[in-house]
């Protein structure tokens, strides 16, 4: 599905055994690459300081991704909070 040039990234297994059949020639002629992700393949000495920085510029929205703050006292009903589905997130931001 990937136009020329572009790109497919596969995320996700599945069970072991199967196959992704991949046509080499379409590969070829087309000029697709094809790369696993693995924990989104970050590079955490340079992702971390690069999104902290845009969030600090005011370019990369991290706020409406944290559904609550807590403290440590709070983490074992956060992450009951977090079975039931009552949130999607929260953050410990005092100990």
């Amino acid at each position: 599905m990937a136009k020329k040039g572009g790109s497919v990234y596969l995320i996700g297994l599945h069970r072991p055994g199967v196959e992704t059949p991949i046509q080499g020639l379409d590969l070829v002629v087309r000029q697709v690459d094809v790369r696993g992700v693995y924990m989104g393949s970050s590079n955490i000495k340079n992702d971390v300081p690069m999104f902290a920085d845009l969030y600090l510029q005011g370019r990369f929205n991290l706020d409406d991704l944290i559904s609550r703050t807590i403290n440590i006292s709070q983490i074992n009903e956060a992450y009951e909070d977090l079975k039931r589905g009552a949130v999607a997130r929260s953050v410990i931001t005092s100990f």
